[in-house]
């Protein structure tokens, strides 16, 4: 079974990562959404930066939709969630080419990750 989350951004750019989602749309028909943190409580983040959870790195760090990513040849990649029936291990990465040749670049916005 795969780990199902999601990772966004809130208000003064502090990351939230949640199983949990809601999506809606306000009285003047603008789209939002929100993440349930750890207290649970749901907070507001920015849509455009959902991104949902793929798999692990080589050195075990989580990865989500859009992260880059590097392979021991210097390639670089950007994370992507293929449907279930496609994926292996929780991501196309480790599917198609084996989660050991991978690591983020960097950190960017994974750089709150431990």
């Amino acid at each position: 079974m795969n780990l199902i989350k999601f990772r966004g951004i809130a208000e003064g750019g502090k990351y939230i990562f949640s199983d949990s989602i809601q999506f809606d749309v306000d009285s003047k028909g603008r789209e939002f959404c929100r993440l349930k943190d750890e207290f649970g409580n749901w907070i507001f983040v920015e849509s455009d930066s959902i991104a949902q959870f793929v798999g692990y790195d080589s050195d075990d760090n989580e990865i989500y939709e859009d992260d880059e990513l590097i392979d021991r040849a210097g390639h670089e990649w950007t994370a992507v969630l293929l449907p279930q029936a496609e994926m292996d291990c929780g991501g196309v990465y480790e599917g198609l080419y084996g989660k050991e040749k991978f690591k983020l670049k960097g950190r960017g916005e994974n750089e709150n990750l431990s």
